[in-house]
């Protein structure tokens, strides 16, 4: 494909190929919260940005419409809350356990709050944007890896998934032994946390027709019902509930990689060099320590020779 050779296509983008667009939206779609939209004045947004508008959530494209016809409004969505995601299911403690959890860590190289090397960003609130097959679909194809979060309805318990892969609406499985479901018994604490891992086959289903299809065993039907069944496609999680589930709601996280920045691979950098310096301190003592015994084994000796001969 032409795009992904960093090209781009001579006709207007009303006529590029739906698959195209895919395309051309998953590889945008990780730099808009980096774009500052309300410094591009109404000539530039209506001439250069508005063809390629579908891309950016509606949320953003809404505010940005206002911040130009209505005089004096002031933008609701800043730089800093387009980059963080809003949490109403989760807190940043469960950030950290996913993140453990898509690599595989173990106790002793398990990731904490600060070296967690994912940031997950809101993609679809069933609440908010619609609990249709179509509306998932819409905010959720071509986005990357993701994480599921859903709540059971009049219950603390939380259930999800992680897909490694991209959604789309193919009618198709993929397999996999990267993706995960999950269990919390109480959101609040994440010690509750169980999760089992895909056995790698049909773990993921990618259908128009439904919502996320983590293989046989758990599936969205409509906006707040799942169907949660007893499959041999995921590791058994003891508790989860079985059958037809009503949830409060559904969130589904976009996994971003962080990027590092100047200030941090700085200090990396001192830290390591530190470490190498302690290192080659440590090792120069051992080498002097051992040349000074050295040279007292070597005095003991010629006494010993000399008291030998005097005798």
């Amino acid at each position: 494909m032409g795009l992904a050779q960093g090209q781009t296509p001579n006709q207007h983008v009303s006529k590029w190929s739906k698959e195209y667009f895919n395309h051309f939206q998953r590889i945008l779609y990780k730099f808009i919260p980096l774009i500052r939209f309300y410094e591009i004045s109404s000539d530039d947004y209506f001439n250069k940005v508005k063809s390629y508008e579908e891309i950016l959530p509606k949320e953003l494209r809404d505010d940005i419409l206002k911040f130009h016809m209505v005089t004096e409004y002031k933008p609701t969505l800043d730089k800093s809350s387009q980059r963080c995601p809003k949490y109403s299911l989760i807190n940043q403690n469960h950030i950290v356990v996913f993140s453990n959890w898509i690599d595989k860590k173990g106790k002793i190289t398990k990731y904490t709050s600060k070296t967690i090397p994912y940031e997950l960003n809101l993609l679809y609130r069933a609440s908010r944007d619609g609990g249709t097959p179509e509306a998932f679909h819409k905010k959720c194809d071509n986005k990357g890896a993701t994480i599921i979060i859903i709540k059971i309805k009049d219950s603390e318990k939380i259930i999800g998934g992680y897909n490694p892969f991209d959604w789309d609406s193919s009618n198709s499985y993929k397999s996999t032994t990267d993706s995960f479901i999950f269990l919390f018994t109480d959101r609040m604490n994440i010690k509750t946390g169980k999760l089992g891992y895909s056995n790698g086959t049909k773990s993921i289903g990618f259908y128009p027709d439904y919502g996320p299809v983590f293989g046989g065993f758990f599936y969205c039907i409509d906006h707040n019902t799942w169907t949660i069944n007893n499959s041999d496609a995921y590791t058994n999680i003891d508790g989860i509930p079985t059958g037809n589930l009503k949830t409060d709601d559904c969130e589904v996280f976009q996994i971003v990689k962080k990027k590092v920045t100047k200030n941090a691979l700085k200090k990396k950098t001192e830290i390591q060099k530190n470490a190498q310096d302690l290192n080659d301190e440590g090792n120069f003592k051992a080498d002097k320590i051992s040349e000074e015994d050295r040279e007292r084994e070597e005095k003991k000796s010629s006494i010993i020779s000399l008291f030998k001969k005097t005798k």
